[in-house]
């Protein structure tokens, strides 16, 4: 059965991880990351430099996606 499950995975190639993993990145950004990606509804992505700079970064596809996002900071009180 050991031979069978390593032929397998011989097959398969190796296991890839996603870019945060392999990047080392902290679980808590990510969890802010997947937060932010479900109160804004696009993809976010924050780069850390040094402990306490970094970069937040917001996609937007359409100025109506960029005004519907901005909407939602005004509603939430941020200007």
């Amino acid at each position: 059965v050991r031979d069978a499950e390593r032929w397998l995975q011989g097959q398969k190639g190796p296991v890839k991880k996603t870019k945060a993993l392999a990047k080392g990145k902290d679980p808590n950004v990510l969890k802010l990351e997947e937060d932010l990606r479900r109160w804004l509804g696009t993809k976010v992505v924050i780069k850390t430099q040094g402990r306490h700079k970094g970069t937040l970064c917001l996609d937007y596809y359409s100025l109506d996606d960029l005004d519907r996002i901005l909407s939602l900071f005004r509603k939430a009180g941020l200007r």
